[in-house]
């Protein structure tokens, strides 16, 4: 199916409108809407089993660190591999493991601390192949005019939720307990798998260098990458702002149950509810605008905004909340130009590789700020911590700028 024909597309388009005539990427859109909510409650059900059984920031850090660990390992692998297959059915196998895993996560997690990780860390495994996946399959259902679009309502529902799961996940284990909780997660994967299970589009024709070995299709994503300054200079603010995320669902939680004396899940949903006003506002009218700039405002409000957290030092709690929503509209700035950015630069028979090599480098950001946030703010303070966190951000908002020229 030719994305823009297929859906009466006209590049002269502009909002979402056009994506709503798009069968395909409506229903691979449900599909993640699912999918993203069973995947952000997993977060929820991992955060309270390893909260039952520990006390320690530390152990925290580490937990959730070691849930990101196959990211590193997995994913450049997982983008060859999609480069292979079927995207569709890459997204529907790993679902389908991820609703048997998250039933076992349930039932025998909050036994064993050591268990409940291992079991995390499978579902992170699972999912590796799931993100190249998504990401190769967008261009094959939207038409290149709709990218921008398309990422923000991606983004948008995403954001949607991460709000749903942590406005809602917290009191639905208090209230069903672990194990139903579970197989709530699990049901959310299984109707996201009904859904992509039924996304049509035109299935590239097969290349002669799917005979090359993984490891030398693995190498020609990183050489890839090597060989355009522009896709660099995107990957390295993409680093910047995914590892300002991780280090703050860590400190996030941390700042909320010792400074704010409040439930983690609402500081994290109000982030979600500016994250996804923000997604909403650049597929709106986005595309009228300089992504570099763009860019570059939202990594100094990212910074601004995480420096008047760390000096307001808990003292309201409403502040916080208003804080986090600004923090999540900033965030948005940053990662949705980003990645439509990104896809716009690669070639199609790139993608899977290139996107792999993303998710490597991506979940490597992610995942050491994810292991030493708990240890700095034994060290540091919580404070402390965040601000040196904002100011990173306006680090990056500089070079961002400053290099906008490679970006061509």
């Amino acid at each position: 199916m030719d994305p823009d024909d297929g859906a009466g597309v006209t590049p002269a388009e502009t909002g979402f409108a056009p994506l709503f005539r798009n069968r395909a990427f409506l229903v691979m859109w449900l599909g993640q809407v699912f999918s993203q909510t069973a995947d952000k409650l997993v977060f929820i059900l991992l955060v309270e089993i390893v909260g039952d059984l520990s006390s320690s920031p530390r152990v925290m850090s580490l937990a959730l660190a070691l849930h990101t660990t196959p990211n590193m390992v997995l994913g450049a692998i997982a983008g060859v591999a999609v480069d292979r297959l079927d995207k569709r059915s890459v997204m529907v196998a790993t679902n389908v493991a991820r609703v048997v895993l998250v039933v076992a996560l349930g039932t025998f997690g909050p036994h064993a601390l050591v268990t409940a990780i291992a079991l995390a860390f499978a579902i992170s495994c699972c999912a590796q192949p799931f993100i190249p996946a998504e990401a190769a399959a967008m261009p094959l259902v939207v038409g290149k005019a709709q990218l921008l679009q398309a990422n923000s309502m991606f983004a948008t529902t995403m954001i949607g939720s991460i709000i749903l799961a942590f406005t809602l996940g917290e009191p639905l284990v208090q209230w069903l307990g672990t194990r139903d909780a579970s197989y709530v997660t699990a049901a959310g994967f299984a109707v996201s798998v009904a859904f992509l299970a039924c996304v049509r589009y035109q299935f590239p024709d097969q290349r002669a260098d799917e005979r090359e070995s993984f490891w030398a299709q693995l190498m020609e994503g990183f050489r890839y990458i090597r060989g355009s300054a522009a896709i660099r200079r995107t990957l390295v603010l993409q680093v910047a702002i995914f590892g300002m995320f991780a280090a703050m669902s860590v400190l996030a939680i941390i700042f909320a149950k010792q400074v704010l004396h409040a439930n983690f899940s609402w500081f994290l949903a109000m982030a979600g509810v500016g994250l996804g006003a923000g997604a909403g506002v650049i597929g709106q009218l986005g595309s009228k605008w300089n992504k570099a700039l763009i860019v570059t405002l939202g990594f100094m409000a990212c910074g601004l905004s995480l420096a008047a957290l760390a000096a307001s030092g808990g003292r309201s709690a409403n502040m916080a909340f208003a804080i986090a929503l600004v923090l999540g509209i900033s965030a948005a700035l940053v990662a949705v130009p980003l990645q439509t950015r990104l896809q716009e630069l690669v070639s199609e028979e790139m993608r899977g590789k290139v996107f792999g090599a993303q998710n490597t480098v991506l979940n490597i950001a992610t995942t050491l700020p994810l292991a030493s946030a708990g240890f700095l703010v034994e060290r540091l303070g919580i404070t402390e911590v965040i601000g040196t966190v904002g100011a990173l951000m306006l680090v990056a908002a500089g070079w961002g700028w400053w290099t906008r020229q490679a970006d061509v």
